[in-house]
């Protein structure tokens, strides 16, 4: 299986992820983190060729599954035994067009998945805290006869804490739909250690290869399209310097 591009970070696959990933399930524990994000009204056709064989090569690693309304329940009824956690992210420039009878969708989910509750997990989102965050003492709790002294907060040096809805806009750039970048910076470092390996089967425009070459980890991306694959291939030619992170 030759790749359509490679350099010391990135791997890129160009074909059907449904042919390509019983290839790489082959060898387990392929990669630390998973991120899937298909086309959402195709979730119903995919789950059988996509979610189920990449369990086998994300094995004892996180996964995180983009979806919206109104895909979301469907496919939460079929990986609810897998779920840790939900994230909302929400974006403020414009909507997505669902139906004529439901209102414009503003937010996605993302479904944190994984096999156990081990897999790594980084709270700390590396990003600076609010102008007028200060250390304070909380309040003391009391409830019936319990008495609990409150906890002194001091904003940490590795960032605020990861919250489960997350603010961040689309990217307006023509007719291809990308994630932005500071959403797969955020949940990639959140989610998976320095050098370690993301596997992202439905690549797009390359933005999950992007970020993580620049945050120094590898990425095994899969892309259908030949024309997404160059887009992703051309943006991982581009020189960049890992984060320290």
């Amino acid at each position: 299986m030759k790749p359509y591009y490679q350099d010391d970070y990135v791997t890129i696959y160009h074909g059907d992820c449904r042919e390509i990933l019983p290839e790489l399930a082959a060898e387990r524990n392929l990669c630390s983190l998973g991120i899937l994000d298909p086309p959402y009204d195709e979730w119903g056709n995919l789950y059988e060729g996509v979610y189920a064989p990449l369990q086998l090569v994300v094995d004892d690693a996180n996964l995180l599954v983009f979806t919206k309304q109104p895909f979301d329940i469907p496919l939460l009824d079929k990986i609810k035994d897998k779920v840790i956690h939900e994230f909302i992210w929400c974006f403020s420039n414009g909507g997505a067009w669902v139906s004529p009878h439901r209102p414009l969708v503003s937010f996605q989910k993302i479904y944190w998945c994984a096999s156990n509750n081990h897999t790594y997990f980084n709270p700390r989102t590396g990003g600076g805290y609010s102008l007028h965050t200060r250390d304070f003492q909380r309040g003391t709790k009391v409830f019936g006869g319990y008495r609990e002294l409150g906890r002194r907060f001091t904003p940490s040096v590795d960032g605020t804490w990861i919250r489960d809805c997350l603010y961040f806009d689309k990217p307006q750039k023509g007719n291809i739909a990308e994630k932005p970048e500071g959403l797969l910076f955020l949940l990639i470092r959140c989610f998976s250690k320095a050098t370690d390996t993301i596997l992202d089967p439905f690549l797009g425009s390359g933005t999950t290869a992007y970020c993580a070459k620049k945050l120094n980890r590898h990425c095994i991306g899969i892309e259908i399209e030949e024309k997404y694959c160059e887009i992703a291939a051309n943006r991982c030619r581009q020189s960049v310097m890992a984060l320290n992170v």
